[in-house]
C-alpha cells in the first residue's frame, strides 16, 4: 500500500492486516467510543481519518515486551497483583 497521509477505517484494517494484526472495522468503531485505540482524527461531522504513524506508534503501545514462554507473562502479571 502506498503511504498515504490519512487512512480511512477501512484501509486502517486493510493496512492492519498486513501488518499482521487482524482488527475490524466495527473493533476500531468500538475503540473510538470507548478508548484503547488508534489516535485518529474527525474531519467535518462524521468522517474519520488515522495517521500511518499514529498506527505504527498504537501498535508499539499494544505489544508485549518480548516473552520467551507464557508463563513467565502470567507469572509477572500476577506478581504484580
Amino acid at each position: 500500500m502506498s503511504q498515504k497521509k490519512y487512512l480511512s477505517r477501512k484501509e486502517v484494517c486493510s493496512y492492519l492486516i498486513e501488518q499482521g494484526i487482524n482488527v475490524s472495522i466495527s473493533q476500531l468503531t468500538k475503540y473510538a467510543t470507548y478508548g484503547g485505540g488508534p489516535q485518529y482524527f474527525k474531519f467535518g461531522n462524521k468522517r474519520v481519518l488515522y495517521k500511518p504513524e499514529d498506527l505504527e506508534a498504537w501498535i508499539q503501545k499494544s505489544l508485549s515486551k518480548p516473552l520467551t514462554s507464557s508463563s513467565n507473562y502470567i507469572f509477572k502479571e500476577n506478581k504484580n497483583d
